[in-house]
């Protein structure tokens, strides 16, 4: 798993991960993310466009960033364009409480609102 991050328009976290979102590769994404709370971030946009697997793992941790996000009141984007990691985030009503996009310029519009 390759995962990287940055900040978009100020304060907005984008963070990248590319092959399995698993609890055998979990802990660089875990890192990036902890990191990036500790600092005071809440708004996230989550690129999983080339993620080919996610577990409970990756689905548990992308629900405490969201719930970070939402007692902040503020929002976390995924990015999603596999129809099985769809279906997988859809399953775990993980679609719920983040919203899941298509494209970069949609999670953006997100926090514009």
């Amino acid at each position: 798993m390759e995962v990287t991050s940055e900040i978009m328009n100020g304060d907005i976290v984008k963070i990248k991960v590319k092959g399995e979102l698993s609890i055998f590769y979990i802990d660089p994404f875990e890192s990036i993310v902890q990191k990036n709370i500790i600092d005071g971030k809440s708004r996230f946009i989550f690129d999983l466009s080339e993620v080919t697997y996610i577990d409970s793992m990756g689905i548990g941790l992308l629900s405490i960033v969201s719930n970070n996000a939402s007692q902040k009141g503020e929002k976390v984007a995924v990015i999603v364009t596999h129809p099985k990691i769809k279906y997988t985030l859809n399953v775990s009503k993980l679609h719920n409480i983040i919203h899941i996009v298509e494209t970069e310029e949609e999670a953006l519009k997100l926090f514009t609102k």
